[in-house]
Parts: C-alpha cells; structure tokens; sequence
C-alpha cells in the first residue's frame, strides 16, 4: 500500500537549474502557489518530527530538514526596454523641454517550475516523485533508519529457536510446535500472554510457551515411573496419543483404551509408545488413518479389528509381529506394505480385507503368503515371497506338492500342519539356504514328506 509522506496540503515545484534538482516549498491558496509562510514551514516541520518519532527514524534538525527540500530562487526577469529620445533643437535660446519618453515594456516574467502531483513509498519501497505533468520519477529505496529488535522464544523444556529479529514497531511472527500430544496454548511476557496481531515490538524481548494436551479424554494408570493410556473418552476426531504425562514417559496402550470410539478418524502413536493391548481400537468404525510410532515391535492379536474405515497405516521397519485378527474386517484396506524386520503374521492377521491378493488360489499380502484354498493339490509359491504365515496351509487336505522359492526367509508355526497328503516339497536353492530359513514350531506337524528336494540334494526334514 502507497504510504503518504506528508499529512498537510502541500506540494513541492522541483527546478531543474544547472543539472541540479531542487525543490521550493509551495502552499495551495486559491488554486494558485505561493511560497509557504515560516509559521507553515514551521508546522511541517513539526509533523515531520512526530511522524519520524512513531516510526522511530532518525529525526533531522530543523535547518538540516530545511537544507533537504527547500528550492533554489526563481530566475529573474530581463530588464525592460529603454524608450526614444527626442529630438535635438538648433541652438540658441533654450528651448522648451521635451516631453519625456515612453516608458519601456516590462520584463518577461521568469517561467514557473514544474509542480510535485504526489510524493510517496512504493509496495517495493522505492520513493516515488509524481510531478504535475504527470513525469515519474524514481528516485530509488529509502533507507530504513528504524532500530532492530531481538525476540526469543522459551520453549520452557531447554530447547530454543532462533531469534527473530523484528523492525522497531513492527509484528512479530507467531511460532507453533507440537510435542509429544502436547501444542503451545500460547506465548507470554511477564505473565501477560503475547498477541501476535495487536502488540508491536519496541524493544529486546523473551516470550516464553505455555503448553496443553491436544486432546482432552485421556485417562492413564502409574505404573512404577512410567503411565500407562488406560482409556480414552474425548470425541475428538484426530488425536495423538501424548509420550508423556506428569513428567513420566507413557509407554503403553492398554487393552479396549479405544475401543468401540465412534468419533476418532486419525490417530498418532508416538515413538515413546511400545505395546498397544489386544482389541486397543477394535470396532472404532470411523478410524480411516494411522500412524504408528518407532517404538512399536508387535502388533497383537485384534488391536484394529473391526475398524471397517481403516485406510492408511504406517508399519515401520522395526516391527516383528502382526497378530491374528490384527486387521480383521478391515473392509477398506486396500494395500499395506509389510517391513523386512517382520518375522511372523497370522492366517487371520488380514482376514477379509482387500489387501489380500489371490494368485492361482493362494493369498498373499504384499510379500507374504497369509491362505490358500483348501482345494488346491499343488501349490508353487510365487518368487520373490519372503514368509509364510502362521496357519496358511493348515488343514488343506489334498495338498500333494509345493515349490518354495529361495526369497523365503520364515515358515512361521503350523504353516503346513495337518497336510497329510504332502509328499512332495521342492525348495529352489541350496540345502545351506533351506537351513537358515526361520521356522516356527510344528510347521509341517502331520506332514508325511520326509525331506525336502533342494538345488544340490536333498534334505531330511
């Protein structure tokens, strides 16, 4: 926005003379300029000290203002015309004396100056002249003489930003954070809180957060130096969970905490958290996105159960285990990616949900085998499948052979129990490759094959 300079009706005539530019102080009085009285002077000068004040610029003295815009004199007229002499008479008597002459024309008055239209600070912060003949001129930035101020803001826990540094008079900007399920309520000086839209900041100043829990609802339990998240009973539809309460970590969700919550859409868990108890948010139908801290290494049994919405859940690397019924009835999720640092997921662990992909009737999510249809009588595993999980072919009765690829690295418990027809198993690598694949206790419980057909032998199971 264009910034006035002056707040009185005037105006300045800028001369050029000599390749200099000045300037003449004028007042407008019936439409016509005349050069301003020293009361007027004074009085701009007066409102040039308060403006100049306010914005804490440097204030000049009055004849270093004067000196800045006042104009050089007009040039003065030519001299008029010499008129006609008369006549001489023939000598003798003196004779009558002649009439004077005419006067001469006047002078050619000196020409006006061009007049300021408009003095002000462009969006840029340049100073621009406009002059009546509708001449721009640009007379480039004006220097910000205004003292600088340092703001620092206390987070109250040792941890600190940068300070901002802020113009005499000018706003500070407002800073967030969020902390372990807690946010900044609001930032104080000296007990009175700071309005970031209203206070301007006029000196060095430290403003120090005051905190509050995100969500309101939680209930925790002590549990020796740590809480335990018990229950939660707000109706807020986004929450995270806090790390801390009291001054003590929380690093459990117990079982039920959530359970049956109609109104939570997005959880965090932080990384502080490390078990989440059985049927946690079991049948929270509206819960669409979750997020899973680092500290979690087990997902147990029917913890998202139910929860028909559920979308997007982060399974970080780190995770071990995905119990049974973890995501049962998940209706709504599509895809998940499994880590590598998992060892062991259920048959059931996805039971109806989307994110079970059927290949020449086995199951897979993402690079686990997880089913197959109990009718099937050979089975080759696709490449790249990394486990098998708890129960996949358990009970397939008329389940005769199956080629296992070499990307396997588990065989989790009762992976192939009572297969009472599977006499044929062929593994594609080496017998030293077969050994080192993790396997769960009886995983081939009741199966009659007594070894398995590897690259270079075979091997006695």
């Amino acid at each position: 926005m264009k910034k006035k300079l002056f707040i009185y009706l005037l105006s300045a005539v800028m001369v050029i003379s000599a390749g200099v530019l000045t300037v003449t102080l004028v007042t407008k009085h019936n439409n016509t300029n005349e050069p301003a009285s020293d009361a007027a002077i004074h009085e701009l000068y007066n409102a040039y000290v308060a403006y100049a004040e306010e914005t804490g610029a440097s204030v000049l003295s009055y004849e270093e203002w004067l000196a800045s815009v006042k104009g050089d004199k007009g040039d003065k007229g030519d001299q008029g015309k010499q008129g006609i002499r008369g006549e001489k008479g023939e000598k003798g008597d003196k004779g009558v004396q002649g009439e004077k002459g005419d006067k001469g024309e006047t002078g050619a008055t000196g020409a006006i100056g061009n007049g300021v239209a408009q003095i002000y600070i462009n969006e840029n912060g340049e100073f621009i002249v406009v002059l009546t003949d509708g001449t721009i001129i640009n007379v480039g930035t004006m220097p910000d003489t205004r003292q600088t101020h340092k703001v620092t803001f206390d987070f109250g826990n040792g941890d600190s930003i940068e300070e901002q540094q802020i113009k005499h008079g000018e706003k500070a900007k407002v800073v967030q954070r969020q902390i372990d399920g807690y946010e900044i309520e609001g930032w104080y000086l000296n007990g009175e809180k700071w309005s970031f839209n209203g206070y301007a900041v006029t000196e060095d100043i430290t403003l120090t957060a005051e905190w509050k829990l995100i969500n309101e609802g939680f209930e925790f339990t002590l549990e020796d130096d740590h809480y335990i998240l018990s229950k939660y009973t707000g109706t807020d539809e986004i929450v995270v969970i806090p790390g801390n309460y009291n001054g003590l970590p929380v690093t459990s969700i117990d079982r039920n905490a959530f359970s049956q919550n109609k109104n939570i859409k997005d959880v965090t868990i932080p990384d502080r958290i490390t078990s989440i108890g059985w049927y946690a948010f079991s049948g929270c139908e509206n819960l669409m996105d979750v997020t899973i801290g680092d500290g979690i290494t087990s997902i147990d049994e029917d913890v998202f159960r139910n929860c028909y919405n559920l979308t997007n859940i982060n399974i970080h690397d780190g995770v071990t285990r995905i119990g049974g019924s973890a995501f049962e009835n998940c209706y709504n999720l599509m895809d998940i990616s499994i880590p590598d640092s998992v060892t062991s997921i259920s048959d059931s662990s996805f039971k109806d949900c989307p994110c079970i992909k059927k290949v020449d009737g086995v199951g897979y999510v993402d690079n686990w085998v997880v089913n197959c249809d109990k009718s099937l009588t050979s089975v080759i595993i696709k490449e790249d499948t990394v486990g098998i999980a708890y129960n996949a072919f358990n009970n397939c009765s008329n389940l005769i052979s199956i080629v296992i690829p070499d990307s396997i690295e588990n065989i989790c418990i009762s992976a192939f129990s009572n297969c009472e027809r599977l006499t044929d198993i062929t593994f594609n690598g080496t017998k030293e490759q077969w050994q080192a694949i993790e396997k769960g206790r009886d995983w081939k419980y009741k199966v009659p094959a007594g070894f398995v057909c590897c690259n270079d032998g075979n091997f006695a199971i």
